[in-house]
């Protein structure tokens, strides 16, 4: 096989022919531990927000349980916390549940209380402890050799 000029001018200018490209394999994050539920909250339920690592890149996801997407996705840990804690904020009864980069859950925070309904009369008025309305004695001592000024 005769070789052209611009092969012989490669070889002496580079000393090697050109190999042939290679196309790198994407490289497949290692899995990562955090699986958020798929369960959808049901109404009056508690509504959890997981803060977790991406996969792809050093940012961190706000995702609702049951959500498909992230709801938030952030620069750092602390701004994911700050918007899942708002999240959390604006619904009657809520869970944010922290993830370190390895997975195990750091930190939880519950917002809200459950609503439970109240049956007629099933609860008293609260009663005060003890008796307030008593008089108590001034319990300092008085140093008759002081004078107000």
């Amino acid at each position: 096989m005769k070789s052209s000029f611009a092969t012989e001018l490669f070889v002496k200018l580079f000393g090697e022919l050109p190999r042939k490209r290679v196309e790198p394999q994407p490289v497949q994050p290692p899995p990562s531990g955090i699986m958020v539920p798929d369960k959808v909250a049901a109404p009056g339920e508690r509504v959890v927000y997981h803060v977790t690592p991406r996969r792809s890149d050093s940012r961190w996801n706000v995702k609702k349980e049951g959500g498909s997407k992230p709801s938030a996705v952030c620069d750092t840990k602390e701004l994911a916390i700050e918007a899942a804690r708002g999240f959390a904020n604006n619904l009657a009864l809520a869970q944010v549940i922290i993830h370190n980069k390895d997975g195990k859950v750091s930190q939880e925070y519950s917002y809200g209380a459950p609503t439970e309904p109240r049956s007629a009369g099933a609860s008293e008025p609260a009663k005060p402890v003890g008796d307030w309305n008593r008089e108590t004695e001034d319990e300092t001592e008085v140093d008759r050799n002081v004078q107000d000024s």
